[in-house]
């Protein structure tokens, strides 16, 4: 499965939040399996939208079809916009984008992973960070995804913003010295999204 991550610098929060509630036109589009997205919790001015499609193919016919006339709602509504696709690798939990309507917050995790420890981590992602976080309370489902040999993206939904931030800081110091994650990333950017039910498409 391929995931799509949308990130934009919105200059009009409400033409862009119109703008977004058009994109429920891509339910039932083939090799379509959902979409959910939101607001970043520090940066009010940016949007995440992540993606779910079967195959670079079906992405592909979709861009080449109905794409640009979902697009020209919000059109004048952002400046920069970032666009990246990833290969899914494991689900956390129940997995995403299934889970997405269950819950209201989802944190991003872009890793970039030093050389020579790819193997290592993704091993730790299968053997500790996976079982770690799904007995968390409050986290409801994830998932692990990878764009060459040294970028990775992890994505875990939650219930509330008050438990991820409880798993931040009572779980996360001991997975990450069991994950021996300071020997494999050279570098994590993150987020804490608020989602919007209105931008969930199924």
């Amino acid at each position: 499965m391929m995931v799509k991550w949308i990130s934009c610098r919105v200059l009009d929060r409400a033409a862009f939040d119109r703008g977004q509630r058009a994109w429920g036109g891509l339910s039932g589009h083939a090799g379509f399996h959902g979409q959910c997205g939101g607001w970043s919790r520090d940066e009010p001015d940016l949007a995440h939208v992540f993606a779910w499609w079967s195959t670079e193919r079906d992405h592909r016919e979709f861009m080449a079809g109905v794409h640009d006339g979902l697009a020209a709602g919000q059109v004048g509504t952002y400046g920069a916009i970032d666009v990246s696709r990833w290969e899914h690798h494991l689900d956390i939990g129940s997995g995403l984008p299934r889970a997405c309507p269950a819950g209201s917050v989802l944190r991003l995790a872009h890793c970039r992973v030093r050389d020579g420890r790819q193997d290592h981590f993704i091993r730790a992602q299968a053997d500790v960070w996976n079982p770690g976080m799904r007995a968390w309370p409050g986290m409801l489902g994830g998932l692990f995804a990878g764009r060459g040999r040294a970028e990775y993206l992890v994505l875990s939904l939650w219930e509330s913003a008050a438990e991820h931030d409880s798993y931040r800081t009572g779980g996360l110091p001991d997975l990450r010295r069991r994950a021996q994650a300071a020997d494999d990333l050279a570098r994590v950017e993150g987020d804490l999204i608020l989602l919007d039910p209105a931008w969930t498409v199924s």
